[in-house]
């Protein structure tokens, strides 16, 4: 694993939720469309239980703590592990309906 994606998960635990021993953040933007969508899916779906959405522009600290320079963008983690880093409204939508 690379040294960016350890920096991307730092301090990530308290917030994250968990859903069959995998933890779901959605790093998100008010002003990025393609985020828009993902949450509205996300709604649509009956899905938003499933992931702890943050927002670049409410959760400044947080995206400067964690190195978060793009979004969409889904970190799945199992304990302390990071398993995946998804990009992509598909994407993103298509590992969060797997739980």
């Amino acid at each position: 694993m690379n040294t960016a994606r350890l920096s991307v998960i730092q301090n990530l635990e308290p917030t994250l939720k968990t859903i069959n021993n995998m933890k779901l953040i959605l790093a998100s933007a008010g002003w990025c469309g393609p985020c828009q969508v993902v949450k509205a899916r996300l709604k649509a779906d009956s899905l938003t239980d499933k992931v702890e959405v943050k927002d670049a522009d409410i959760d400044i600290t947080f995206f400067k703590e964690n190195n978060i320079k793009s979004v969409p963008r889904l970190i799945v983690m199992e304990g302390e592990k990071v398993v995946d880093i998804i990009q992509g409204t598909e994407d993103i939508i298509k590992r969060i309906k797997q739980g």
